[in-house]
């Protein structure tokens, strides 16, 4: 079984070569799907992101916050 890859947010930055502004940005927009550990902490499952931004479409999320529709 593969291990999973999670993320903060810089980390997700550098990964994919963007400010942590537009993590930010995409996690607001629900462009990705993320894990809210608590109020500092959000993780992001590498693999699932990859996937989300292939798609194009929007995130229903894992995060704290109910999806946007």
């Amino acid at each position: 079984m593969k291990q999973k890859t999670y993320l903060n947010s810089n980390e997700l930055a550098e990964h994919f070569r963007v400010t942590p502004r537009t993590i930010a940005n995409w996690r607001k927009e629900r462009k990705i799907p993320f894990i809210k550990r608590n109020a500092r902490s959000i993780l992001y499952d590498l693999e699932e992101v990859d996937r989300e931004l292939r798609q194009g479409l929007p995130s229903e999320g894992t995060g704290h916050y109910p999806a946007l529709h």
